[in-house]
């Protein structure tokens, strides 16, 4: 699923902002499609065993980074302020968005523990977020 995710996922668009709702809509094309392994992969993330931690951390940590290393590659920083430093600014999108999903999905669970999913939702926060960012990140 994660090559799947790959195949599909579009570098052209070089906004990070941008990229980030287009991959979302991907990802949840594959969510519906593999709702178990989605789960899976969501209780590993947020829920990890206190047994399997050790183990588990690791190799949650580099698909997390192969990631994060995905979505800001050939990314246009130069709509960024002068003053903004790009790791911070790296940084402060990866928290927000990561932030968001995690309480959205901790809150949007059905009883047997499946993410239930709002994209239209999801999708407008997305965009009011990265408008707030925008303001504070990006010139004028």
């Amino acid at each position: 699923m994660y090559q799947e995710f790959f195949k599909i996922a579009d570098y052209s668009e070089t906004d990070i902002f941008e990229r980030i709702i287009k991959w979302n809509i991907v990802k949840f094309n594959l969510m519906e499609k593999y709702p178990s392994i989605f789960k899976m992969l969501t209780d590993a993330f947020l829920d990890t065993p206190k047994e399997l931690t050790s183990e588990l951390t690791p190799i949650l940590m580099e698909y997390q980074r192969f990631g994060y290393d995905a979505i800001f590659k050939n990314i246009d920083f130069s709509n960024l302020k002068d003053e903004i430093n790009i790791k911070n600014a790296v940084q402060i999108i990866s928290w927000v968005f990561e932030g968001y999903a995690n309480d959205y999905i901790k809150q949007n669970k059905d009883k047997n523990g499946n993410i239930l999913l709002n994209k239209e939702k999801i999708l407008n926060d997305m965009k009011e977020i990265s408008n707030i960012l925008k303001f504070g990140l990006y010139k004028k």
